[in-house]
């Protein structure tokens, strides 16, 4: 659990860098308070950290897991990157990049309890999956939730989304559902990097519909996510995965409400 927090911390340390964030959990992040350069090199070190304490395990495997997984991370962010401000980017582009850059350490963070229990091939399989697809929802949250959250209730920047030229689900469905003439205003605005608020949107295409439709999806993820708990006992840590599941399921309901 630590190792992958700190793979996580140092994954977060570096998207506020690039999205040029001043706010993290209600307090300054790394770079708002001591510049860019020391908070590249601090995320640099939680990651070695993070490999150091992998490589304590008598089980190899685990900590080429962990390796894995904190690569996806990386490679997932420089294709996120690559990607700002293609309007070509599609659906499945979007949900391949934030499977591998944030979703990767959900996946391995049970499956990965499962093996140091000692728990069958088919048990780990089924709960990284279950992992991928609860972080594959939290993502969409968290886009949604840059749209129409409150900074003050999330404790972080938000509306840095569209600023930096990241197509997020909604705004891919947004797209989707615009006229050409709609389609024109959107993309010259995000090319030219303008702010966009929630009223602007809702001024330029179907947007409610575009967060509703994101929420769908996210719902429909939960869902699978939970049937892939269908092998294990009905035990407290199946009801607490179960829980998580719900949680998350709520935490989407409130961006609906939001739109």
């Amino acid at each position: 659990s630590v190792i992958l927090e700190l793979v996580h911390i140092a994954s977060l340390v570096h998207d506020d860098i690039m999205d040029g964030a001043d706010l993290r959990r209600g307090n300054p992040t790394a770079s708002a308070k001591w510049g860019n350069s020391l908070s590249v090199l601090l995320g640099d070190a939680l990651f070695a950290y993070a490999l150091e304490l992998a490589t304590q395990f008598d089980d190899f495997d685990i900590c080429r897991t962990i390796a894995r997984a904190s690569r996806e991370v990386c490679t997932g962010e420089i294709l996120q990157t690559q990607r700002r401000f293609d309007l070509n980017l599609t659906v499945p582009d979007y949900l391949r990049i934030i499977e591998m850059n944030t979703a990767a350490l959900f996946a391995v963070a049970p499956q990965l309890g499962s093996r140091l229990n000692g728990r069958d091939s088919a048990e780990q399989d089924a709960l990284y999956r279950y992992g991928l697809k609860l972080g594959t929802v939290y993502q969409i949250y968290d886009d949604c939730l840059d749209l129409v959250g409150d900074e003050k209730k999330a404790g972080k920047t938000l509306r840095t989304d569209l600023v930096k030229g990241k197509l997020t689900l909604p705004i891919l469905y947004l797209l989707q559902g615009a006229t050409n003439e709609q389609k024109t205003k959107l993309n010259r605005m995000l090319l030219k990097g303008e702010p966009m608020d929630a009223s602007i949107l809702a001024g330029i295409a179907d947007y409610e519909g575009a967060i509703e439709r994101a929420v769908k999806d996210a719902m429909g993820m939960i869902q699978d996510a939970v049937n892939e708990l269908s092998c294990l006992p009905g035990t407290v840590y199946r009801d607490a995965l179960e829980g998580t599941a719900g949680y998350l399921n709520k935490l989407l309901d409130n961006c609906r409400v939001m739109a």
